[in-house]
Parts: structure tokens; C-alpha cells; sequence
């Protein structure tokens, strides 16, 4: 459910700045003594001369020597193996520390996407403050390089990652990242904490394993939270649940509203339009695990300057598919079996409610609702499904739907709504004949709809299709 880019597809982006190869080494990284292995190692040596610790604490205070880092693990707690949870052996291809970052997400989540959210994070945030400097003068001093070139190297397989590309993730994922160390017997320390603010302090947790020269990925071995399900027939107020129709906005925004899960940040596509220029917006939904800014590059690389693009992030909530982990998800999953009779009709409709109020934001500042599409991948398009077709008072542009489905709560309001919806033929994630039949579905019921498949393209995106989708807006939300 997570995006992996096609790499061919993307070249040009400086949001992606290549961070897709396994790295093997830092040592070519530059000629100055402070390499990345320092980084890596989380070693005392370097942080003895800083002027503050990239690190963030539960109480972002920062701690500038050895002696208090390890003053400060004392105290916390420690997770037994045996008491639920175990370690998770990742590659050591030089990518350790993404690979473990991504299993203890989900699954789904491939180091090479990992690197290129935290590079895209980078470009957002390098004048950001991090615990009293910024990310630019961070990466500076500990390395030597610029931003840029830092990240070139990266993506080139001349760095590892590790506090600085754990501070990123954190931040951009708004997910509190726990570093552990190997303990006595089989539990595990608690090292580090990387927590990206106060609000996200509470929520779930990723957790690795660092062991000296090695990162690995800490899981519950059971279930820990289990969430409510809501049946077709147990939804008596969906509104749009079998035979009743296409929901309302005001319903929506009621689902949205009583979520207690506050949403993530929403990121601004590149170049935004400005003032005349804009004329058109697209509001584009990632997928299972991933963020905003896993999708962000995508507006460069559409070349479409009278449109704005939103790449909103979702919530973080516990996913039962995924042994009741948190990560950013728009409503809970138990199965991505085709024919299952049970989805998290509640969560779609908050999560199409928190869609509903960015539409109506645009239409606010002067964007009607002719000039708006709503798109997303996997999970995102079936959210981008319901609220772009399912609301009987909001008709929007048109919308797209890359390899997803239509849920069965939603019942289409709008035919002559354009739809494009794209698939590949080797998904093993969302079936393809799970989204052919929700075309054919849509189609029966008179919606605008086209369908693209793609041979040999698993749960991905691929440069074929971002022409196709590009195509499609272009006919839909030409410059005027």
C-alpha cells in the first residue's frame, strides 16, 4: 500500500534527489573527519563537540555528552522478547536503517520510498529548526557538505543515514521514532528518541534496534490494539451503506469532526502557483504508511503551473492488517481480500469529511468546484473515490483512483463526474481484478470512467502511467 516509484519515472525532481540506491559505505563521502559513520553510530565523539544534540528527548531537551545519554537510557523502560516483542533481522546493504525504519511500519514499506520521503523532507525542511540550529547547519557540520550534495551522496550509495535521517522521518512520518540497544538476556534498552513535536509524542511508536554497527526493525509479536469494525449491515448511519444512497457532506464533515486522530501535515506540491497563475487545484491522497511528502515531487513532474497541488497526510491510527501497529493510514484495514464483507465505514467517512473541508477551503479562496480534482493511491483512492463521487452536494472536477477500489459503503451521486482509475496487471497488494471490478461496477452505474492497466507493474507507479494521469487532467483542468 505504500508508493514505490517507478525510478525511471522520476529524474528531475529535487524533492527525490536520487536517495534510492543501497549504500555500502561512508567513507568517499568527503575529506572531512567527520563522516557519516558518526552519524550511523549515534558515537559520542561527535556529539561531545556539538553546540546542541540533533537528538530529540520525550521532553525535547537536548543532551550534549555520553554520560548523560547513558544516565538517561538508564531510566527507561525496557521491552522484553519474551514479553511481546522480538527483533526483525533486516539487509545489511547499507540500508539497514530504512529497512528496519520501514518493516516496523508495515510490510509494505520499501527502504528505497524511505529514502526518498526523507529526501523530500530534507528539501522542505532544511532551514527548519532542529533542537537549536537548522537542519542545513546540522548537516554542515557534521559532514562538510551542503544539503544538497549531502543528499546526492546518499542517493549515490556513499552515506548510510542515521540521526539526521532519523530526525527527518520522524518529522515528515509525525511518527516518535525509539532507537533500542541489545540488553541483558533478550530485552531491549531504550537509546534514543526522536519525536518531531509534542502533539505526535503520544502517538504508537516505530521502534528499531541498534546494535553498534546495525540497525534492525522491533515488532510485537501479537496483536496489542484491536479496532471496532463496521459491517454494511451493522452501519445503520453511514447514509451511504447498502440501499441508501450517496452520503452528504454535512454527514462527512460530522465523521471528520468527531475523529479524535488529528490528521498530519498537509504539504504544498512544487512550483505553487501564485496569484493570477492559479486557477485549478488537485488534492492528492497517499497510502497506507506513507505521507504527503512521499507524493509531493509528483506535482513537478505533471508540469501543470496553473495548478496547485495539496498532498494531504493522514492520521495516525492502529491497523489491525498490520498486528494493530500505528502508521498514517485514512481508516483501518483487516483484510485485502477482495471479498471480504467488513471495512472501516466510520474512518472512510472521516477521512472523506477531512477531504470535504479541504475542497470547500479551495472553494472559499476562490477555486469552484469545476476547476478541483480529487486523486490518490491505494488506500487514499478510496477515499478519493468516495468523497470525489459519493457526495450527493459536492461535484467536483473529476477524480483518479490509482490502484484502489471502490469501498462498498459508497454509492456513487455524480455520473457524469469523470473518473480515472489505473492499475497494474501484477499488484499483490490491491488486486488488479479488485480494481478492474470496481470500474466495471462504476461503469454499470453510468459513471464517466475510463480504466488503465499496466502489464508487469506490481502495487506501484510507473511513467506510463503519469502520463496517463496527466493526460487526464490536462483535458480536465486546462489552463484557462
Amino acid at each position: 500500500l505504500v508508493l514505490i516509484k517507478d525510478a525511471g519515472a522520476f529524474t528531475s525532481s529535487s524533492a527525490l534527489l536520487g536517495m534510492s540506491s543501497p549504500v555500502s559505505a561512508s567513507r568517499s563521502l568527503s575529506t572531512n573527519p567527520r563522516k557519516l559513520v558518526g552519524n550511523k553510530a549515534l558515537g559520542p565523539s561527535l556529539f561531545k563537540q556539538a553546540p546542541h544534540s540533533l537528538m530529540y528527548r520525550s521532553a525535547s531537551v537536548a543532551v550534549a555528552d555520553r554520560g548523560s545519554e547513558q544516565q538517561t537510557a538508564a531510566n527507561n523502560p525496557t521491552l522484553l522478547a519474551g514479553e511481546g516483542w522480538s527483533r526483525k533481522h533486516v539487509p545489511g546493504d547499507g540500508s539497514c536503517l530504512f529497512h528496519a525504519v520501514g518493516a516496523s511500519i508495515s510490510p509494505e514499506t520499501s527502504a528505497t520510498e524511505l529514502r526518498k520521503v526523507a529526501a523530500g523532507c530534507l528539501a522542505e525542511q532544511v532551514d527548519s529548526d532542529f533542537n537549536g540550529a537548522t537542519l542545513r547547519q546540522w548537516i554542515e557540520w557534521e559532514t562538510g557538505l551542503g544539503p544538497q550534495q549531502y543528499a546526492k551522496l546518499m542517493g549515490e550509495g556513499r552515506g548510510w543515514g542515521g540521526q539526521i535521517e532519523l530526525s527527518l522521518l520522524s518529522k515528515c512520518l509525525q511518527r516518535p521514532i525509539h532507537v533500542y540497544a541489545p540488553a541483558e538476556g533478550d530485552g531491549f534498552k531504550l537509546e534514543h528518541e526522536f519525536t518531531p513535536d509534542q502533539q505526535a509524542k503520544e502517538s504508537e511508536p516505530v521502534r528499531v534496534v541498534f546494535s553498534g554497527s546495525h540497525y534492525d526493525a522491533l515488532l510485537p509479536t501479537t496483536a496489542s490494539v484491536q479496532t471496532k469494525k463496521v459491517t454494511m449491515q451493522e452501519d445503520a448511519s453511514a447514509g451511504a451503506s447498502a440501499g441508501k444512497g450517496p452520503v452528504s457532506s454535512s454527514v462527512l464533515k460530522s465523521a471528520y469532526a468527531q475523529r479524535k486522530q488529528k490528521v498530519g501535515q498537509c504539504v504544498d506540491g512544487y512550483p505553487m502557483p501564485t496569484g493570477d497563475e492559479h486557477t485549478a487545484t488537485v488534492i492528492w491522497l497517499h497510502g497506507l504508511g506513507d505521507s504527503g511528502f512521499g507524493w509531493a515531487s509528483v506535482s513537478e513532474q505533471l508540469d501543470m503551473p496553473h495548478v496547485k497541488f495539496l498532498f494531504p497526510t493522514a492520521p495516525v491510527l492502529p491497523v489491525t492488517l498490520n498486528m494493530g501497529m500505528e502508521m498514517p493510514a485514512w481508516f483501518d484495514l483487516t483484510t485485502l481480500e477482495p471479498e471480504a464483507k467488513d471495512e472501516d465505514w466510520q474512518g472512510m467517512q472521516a477521512s472523506a469529511g477531512y477531504v470535504v473541508s479541504l475542497v470547500e477551503k479551495e472553494v472559499e479562496r476562490g477555486t469552484p468546484l469545476s476547476r478541483i480534482v480529487v486523486a490518490g493511491f491505494s488506500q487514499g483512492g478510496a477515499i478519493a473515490l468516495t468523497a470525489g463521487l459519493c457526495v450527493s452536494d459536492l461535484k467536483v472536477a473529476g477524480v483518479i483512483g490509482l490502484s484502489t477500489w471502490l469501498p462498498l459503503g459508497a454509492r456513487p451521486a455524480h455520473k457524469d463526474v469523470p473518473l480515472f482509475m489505473g492499475h497494474g496487471e501484477a499488484d499483490n497488494v490491491v488486486l488488479y481484478r479488485w480494481g478492474k471490478a470496481s470500474f466495471e461496477a462504476l461503469q454499470k452505474k453510468g459513471v464517466d470512467a475510463s480504466f488503465s492497466s499496466y502489464p508487469g507493474m506490481e502495487h506501484n507507479f510507473c511513467l506510463e502511467e503519469l502520463q496517463d494521469v496527466a493526460s487526464f487532467l490536462r483535458v480536465t483542468l486546462p489552463p484557462t
